[in-house]
């Protein structure tokens, strides 16, 4: 399957990288990661990149083993949205989000002030769930343009057309997280895309 990426790459924390690409484990268990914390639009699909900075929002002990792992990244993933949830950025939503296997890798404090400290309309503010990737071609340095510690880009407009190889989520276990999440999320009233309640079991 084809697929064009924006130019602008999907630029994330390493430990956001790490829990989405590879995993965090957990109970001797590894569980991955699929939602994303927005606060504006984004193209997606984009080509993961990574933030050399540290992060500024404090980790779970989960999430500082994923920091210091020195295990490269390669720039051979794409992240596409599926889904959108509005949310009011309350503690006891992200308490409970931070420590069901959704997004372990962060104190609740994290996405919390994440969103408090937007510059965006609350109304906005969002839960992506987001589907990883991999992709036939392999990027390197040298096709991307390294701008800021906050945004990345491919230089080369005619490499926007990749290869899917396959997702490192399969769908049996990519629904389950989905679930999962829509039944956290409707206790706090959240609402999908089309600004409508959350129903839980619907389809991918």
């Amino acid at each position: 399957m084809n697929m064009e990426i924006d130019r602008i790459c999907f630029k994330l924390d390493k430990p956001n990288a790490k829990a989405l690409i590879e995993g965090f484990l957990k109970d001797g268990k590894v569980i991955r990661q699929a939602i994303y914390c927005l606060v504006r639009e984004k193209k997606l699909p984009m080509l993961i990149t990574l933030n050399r900075t540290k992060t500024k929002f404090p980790l779970s002990r989960i999430g500082e083993k994923l920091n210091d792992d020195i295990t490269p990244i390669k720039y051979k993933y794409v992240a596409n949205i599926v889904q959108e949830y509005f949310i009011e950025n309350k503690i006891e939503l992200w308490t409970e989000i931070c420590n069901n296997d959704l997004f372990d890798i962060w104190e609740p404090i994290a996405p919390y002030n994440r969103f408090k400290q937007a510059k965006t309309d609350p109304s906005k503010f969002r839960i992506g769930l987001i589907r990883i990737y991999e992709i036939e071609e392999e990027f390197l340095k040298s096709d991307i343009s390294f701008v800021s510690d906050i945004s990345d880009s491919i230089k080369d407009m005619s490499k926007q057309h990749v290869t899917i190889k396959k997702p490192l989520i399969d769908d049996i276990t990519f629904n389950k997280i989905k679930e999962s999440l829509e039944e956290t999320l409707k206790k706090f009233g959240a609402q999908d895309r089309n600004q409508q309640s959350i129903k839980v079991n619907s389809p991918i």
